[in-house]
């Protein structure tokens, strides 16, 4: 897990030849769209890749950062729904006992990615804290049988 906003980020983008990202992303409430918006570009430049799709609790629907982030930036963002949080509990691999305590889930942006996941999409990362924002990354696999 990554946790110093400074350190970079982990440089894995060789390992496949990506064009799309699928993201889990969780975030604190105050944390504003701008910075979670540069941050995300930073993903897409280190990774080289598009961002396909961004995962995020749909308790975070009616946030003003997420509007924001849906209208201004025009980011692909679906809302999981609450249920669908609560069953993928048991597959992630990451917990927060702090988190568990706010929102009632103990895994927020893995959740959100198994969510969105498919059978031939490449998990990357489970669970990285970067700037300040937690995230979950995956690349999208190919369409094609």
């Amino acid at each position: 897990m990554v946790s110093d906003p400074t350190a970079p980020l982990p440089n894995i983008a060789s390992r496949a030849s990506p064009d799309t990202l699928l993201i889990g992303l969780g975030s604190q409430k105050k944390t504003n769209a701008k910075h979670i918006y540069y941050t995300l570009q930073e993903i897409k430049r280190n990774y080289r890749a598009s961002i396909y799709l961004i995962a995020a609790p749909a308790f975070k629907q009616k946030n003003s950062t997420y509007l924001i982030l849906q209208h201004h930036y025009k980011l692909p963002i679906q809302f999981i729904a609450l249920d669908t949080l609560k069953n993928l509990q048991s597959q992630c691999q990451s917990y927060s006992n702090r988190i568990y305590e706010l929102t009632g889930f103990g895994a927020v942006s893995e959740a959100c990615l198994l969510a969105i996941m498919h059978k031939k999409d490449h998990l990357l990362i489970r669970k990285m804290i970067y700037k300040g924002i937690t995230l979950s990354l995956a690349y999208k696999g190919s369409s094609t049988p």
